[in-house]
């Protein structure tokens, strides 16, 4: 069952993959604000939201890492 507003998650390192469209956004009775294809938009849309420089500027993440975080994005198959 997935963590609703008020209810305390007890995963460490979890996470709640988005709906991919609004529908299947309500159907689920998600409560986030939007789905990927409202965030991104496209699958272009997509890995351009996976760019990570600013996290490398910061050094959260390494140069490489980087990399190869955007070509998953690129070869994935979201709002393809």
């Amino acid at each position: 069952m997935p963590a609703r507003q008020g209810q305390i998650c007890n995963y460490v390192g979890g996470m709640m993959p988005l709906a991919r469209t609004a529908a299947s956004r309500q159907r689920k009775a998600d409560g986030r604000s939007a789905a990927i294809a409202g965030r991104a938009g496209s699958h272009e849309g997509y890995v351009a939201a996976v760019l990570l420089q600013r996290a490398v500027e910061e050094k959260f993440l390494l140069p490489g890492d980087a990399e190869a975080l955007i070509a998953a994005a690129q070869a994935s198959a979201v709002l393809r």
